[in-house]
């Protein structure tokens, strides 16, 4: 009976001695797995950072070639101080720009910059800001039928769909 007994205890052994290899193994391959998986993860969590930053060049880009800024005034501080008050009032006055509305035609769709704008600054409002909005800038991707804007020169960063 004793004889059975070391037997039973040393196949006990073997079994446990076994089971504690496998379970080595699995945890082995198991961190190489989540190791893998984080460095794809990191990888892609790049590629994405890339294409964002692509996308923002592009709407800016896009942005500029739609716009067009207004003209520089030439050394106004020379010619006012020679013109009388009256001939100062007249210059300022035609020195305005015009009224302008730009509208961003593509797909069949027709979208207002003054109604994007009005959008950013209603985002502006839901998201708690009490004080007005000093500066926007809105960058539309047709092609990903969003706009993505900044306000207050990143204090405010998100987009939305058009």
């Amino acid at each position: 009976m004793a004889e059975e007994m070391k037997k039973a205890a040393e196949a006990i052994l073997t079994v446990e001695s076994k089971a504690a290899s496998a379970a080595k193994k699995t945890v082995a391959k198991a961190k190489e797995t989540v190791k893998e998986t984080a460095e794809k993860a990191k990888e892609t969590a790049g590629k994405a950072k890339e294409a964002a930053e692509k996308a923002k060049d592009s709407a800016v880009d896009a942005v500029k070639k739609t716009t067009r800024k207004a003209p520089a005034k030439k050394s106004a501080a020379k010619t006012d101080a020679k013109k009388p008050a009256a001939r100062k009032a007249a210059v300022k006055k035609t020195a305005e720009a015009p009224a302008c509305t730009v509208i961003l035609q593509y797909a069949g769709k027709e979208v207002l910059y003054a109604d994007l704008q009005k959008t950013v600054q209603s985002i502006w409002k839901d998201k708690g800001h009490t004080d007005e909005a000093k500066d926007i800038k809105v960058y539309v991707k047709p092609e990903e039928n969003m706009a993505y804007y900044v306000v207050n020169n990143g204090e405010e960063i998100g987009s939305f769909g058009i």
